[in-house]
């Protein structure tokens, strides 16, 4: 039997290929750790995206214009429904403001109506707030705005961070898609619907976009005539 042991060659070269067996081991499972929480942020960002649509689903689609305003011809206040296009202004986003009875009462037993006035609009995220070139998306409950989006009073609610992209069309009766809707120009009716497209994103991830038709479904408007076709293929545009 021999006694010969390992020359200190032999002993270099199998820790060489030892430490270099583990570093592959180590990327390995770097490597999917690293995928496994880009899947978890990629749905978590789709389920923000879709918490949002509902949150303005639900106050958007019960948006009331007085029957009283309509019968009598008196002047709709400019600010129960104002639409603001990219097109005829400074801001990347739409805006848009509106009167709904989706008002959630912050109290028992509040002195406080059901319905008020809203407005879904961006601000510009301050540094760690959002990711670079993203916005901040707002919804105002009450209280009073002015012109640069200024909120005096009421509750401002912050939607979703990352936001790259809210574009408002409205859906008119004939089933031609609007940038603006303005009350004087229709009689004070409302649109069938709005459509809401939205973008979102994180440090990490590219930009994941949504689109929901929205009816307004407490509109004194005349029926809407357009074929439900129309509807199927807005959104894919």
């Amino acid at each position: 039997m021999s006694n010969r042991g390992f020359t200190l060659l032999e002993v270099l070269v199998a820790l060489s290929i030892t430490v270099l067996a583990l570093a592959l081991v180590a990327m390995s499972i770097s490597s999917a750790l690293r995928a496994h929480e880009r899947a978890i942020e990629h749905l978590d960002l789709i389920q923000t995206e879709r918490d949002v649509m509902n949150r303005i689903y639900q106050n958007l689609t019960v948006t009331y214009i007085s029957p009283y305003s309509q019968t009598t011809g008196q002047p709709l206040p400019e600010e129960v429904w104002q639409t603001f296009d990219t097109a005829t202004s400074a801001s990347p986003y739409d805006a848009l403001t509106f009167n709904s009875i989706n008002h959630h009462t912050n109290r028992i037993n509040a002195k406080e109506s059901d319905l008020a006035i809203m407005t879904l609009f961006t601000r510009k995220a301050e540094e760690g707030e959002s990711p670079e070139g993203t916005a901040l998306l707002l919804l105002r409950e009450g209280g009073t705005m002015n012109d640069r989006f200024e909120v005096e009073g009421g509750v401002v609610s912050i939607l979703a961070a990352g936001l790259t992209k809210l574009d408002f069309e409205y859906l008119d009766t004939d089933g031609e898609l609007r940038h603006e809707w303005r009350l004087g120009d229709k009689g004070g009716n409302l649109p069938c619907a709005v459509v809401v497209d939205l973008g979102l994103k994180t440090e990490h991830l590219a930009e994941v976009e949504a689109c929901e038709i929205v009816p307004l479904i407490m509109t004194a408007s005349q029926p809407c005539r357009y074929e439900k076709d129309t509807l199927l293929h807005i959104c894919e545009k």
